[in-house]
């Protein structure tokens, strides 16, 4: 199930309550509760890109090289994962790299995301993940 990123206003007109069921009704509000409450979270940067718990960007570890590559790191990629809730946000424009001579990535621009919340982000036309969507109950 894919789901774009959408107001408040079209989440609640898109509900398909047809007035028969309780049951139903209380589903679409759940529903509706749950996604609103999506939109008011503080923005951080492991919504957009896998990072460990200090806020540094993992990469995907390289197939080639798994022998190389402990289980661990393995595991705390997959977790990390787990927590972006939008699909291809690593070329948007507000998150920033620097790097230093050698190539290696020093800081990222966190900036953005400390003055922001989801809802902030509906102009940018983004795909939610299926992380996403089990927040918000669209998905098991």
């Amino acid at each position: 199930m894919n789901m774009q990123l959408i107001s408040m206003t079209d989440f609640f007109l898109e509900q398909n309550y047809d007035g028969n069921s309780t049951q139903k009704y209380l589903n679409e509000l759940q529903l509706i509760h749950n996604y609103a409450n999506f939109l008011k979270q503080p923005l951080k940067l492991e919504m957009f890109v896998t990072c460990d718990d200090e806020g540094n960007v993992l990469e995907e570890p390289d197939a080639d090289y798994y022998m190389m590559v402990t289980e661990e790191k393995v595991k705390q990629y997959q977790q990390s994962k787990e927590k972006v809730l939008f699909d291809g946000f690593e070329n948007l424009f507000f998150v920033t790299y620097q790097y230093n001579e050698d190539g290696e990535c020093l800081e990222i621009d966190k900036g953005f995301c400390e003055r922001h919340i989801i809802e902030d982000l509906i102009l940018f036309d983004l795909t939610l993940t299926e992380s996403a969507l089990k927040q918000i109950g669209l998905c098991q």
